[in-house]
């Protein structure tokens, strides 16, 4: 079979891209008699990611018109048109599109149904801010579109699936509830990583790391911990932050860190290829997100053993394990700041190392590990 998997975002070391090569390299490696191809409608950031891509055999295939504006944009929309009729002329068996963008969701699967292509998926990932009256109803109106275009519905969450199919469409035959799954091995607790991340960012054993993974944009709500920090600063806390991630609000954040005097308590540390050993070196995960479907990297902070502290606007389908605790973030910083200090009092390396390299099995057992991501995709999509 043919199978074409569409997104509207960068070829990028983050968030939905990495979920579509896990997903990819599945389809790679277990169901090798497929051919593959991915299309992402910006531009390639990450030229390693793409090679670990094609050396799996997919095809990559970047959007001809890689700017910023959306897909609402006619220029873009004329281009996504053509990008697929370009590609879907080959003949596809299925067009998986990754997206919680509606206006990109629908020209998908606009062009898949015109071009006759028989299992047309909707895979949702996370909610979206729908600003404005217009905005709403144009919404409204595209989401009966995919509704009827799509032959299957599939969401990371309900709520992520409420999003795109309403509170109906969740519950119609067509919906699937596909796991955020990743690979375990990869993310359990290594106290010899831990120690060399730790060293190299001048961490000592006494200071309490909390660690935070996210695009630097509004939605991550990462000015929120600032407050968090100067809270704990003020009562003398032990601690540091490090975030990890880069977006259009670093220079944003970086001037507010300095303005309260916290350079030696925060680092924006930017990309990295290495999270398992980063979160390894972190004592708590914090993710105050005004928006996420079910994270995954709250997942693989589970994985790894960590506290994880979340807003309380993110799904509890993510609580897998006892670790995790929702907090508000529309009350201030002082719940987390509270929540925080209790857990900088009760801490200690030799409870926690025992108990962090147990972690992996519960995420196991849960369903979140790639062994049965890979049994998902096989009846999905009727392979297996």
């Amino acid at each position: 079979m043919k199978i074409l998997l569409a997104n509207e975002g960068y070829l990028e070391r983050a968030g939905v891209c990495m979920y579509m090569y896990q997903w990819s390299h599945i389809l790679a490696t277990e169901y090798p008699d497929n051919e593959v191809t991915v299309y992402f409608r910006l531009t390639v950031k990450d030229e390693e990611l793409r090679r670990a891509f094609e050396s799996d055999g997919v095809r990559v295939v970047i959007g001809n018109r890689s700017v910023e504006e959306t897909s609402a944009d006619k220029g873009n929309r004329d281009a996504i048109k053509k990008d697929l009729r370009n590609i879907l002329s080959e003949g596809f068996d299925i067009v998986h599109v990754h997206s919680s963008i509606i206006g990109f969701t629908t020209l998908v699967l606009r062009e898949a149904k015109k071009a006759k292509v028989p299992m047309r998926i909707a895979h949702a990932h996370r909610r979206e801010f729908e600003n404005g009256i217009v905005r709403k109803l144009l919404h409204k109106m595209l989401r009966r579109y995919i509704r009827s275009a799509a032959t299957i519905y599939a969401g990371c969450s309900k709520q992520s699936g409420e999003y795109i199919f309403g509170k109906k469409g969740v519950r119609r035959n067509r919906w699937r509830m596909v796991t955020n799954a990743i690979n375990t091995k990869k993310f359990v607790f290594d106290r010899e990583k831990r120690s060399a991340r730790r060293q190299e960012l001048g961490v000592r054993d006494s200071e309490y790391l909390l660690g935070a993974i996210g695009y630097l944009e509004q939605v991550k709500n990462h000015e929120f911990l600032i407050g968090v920090m100067e809270k704990l600063k003020q009562q003398g806390r032990n601690t540091k932050l490090v975030v990890f991630g880069n977006g259009s609000l670093r220079e944003k954040l970086e001037s507010e860190i300095r303005s309260v005097g916290l350079d030696n308590e925060i680092n924006l540390y930017g990309v990295t290829d290495d999270v398992p050993g980063w979160l390894s070196a972190m004592d708590c995960f914090v993710m105050p997100s005004l928006i996420e479907g079910l994270p995954l990297s709250a997942v693989e902070a589970q994985t790894s053993g960590l506290p994880c502290l979340l807003s309380d606007l993110i799904t509890d389908e993510v609580d897998i394990t006892p670790l995790v605790c929702h907090l508000p973030v529309d009350k201030g910083p002082d719940p987390w700041v509270e929540k925080i200090a209790a857990l900088c009092e009760s801490f200690s390396e030799g409870k926690q190392f025992a108990s962090r390299e147990g972690a992996v099995q519960k995420v196991v057992d849960a369903g979140f590990d790639w062994s049965a991501l890979s049994g998902e995709i096989g009846r999905l999509y009727g392979l297996s």
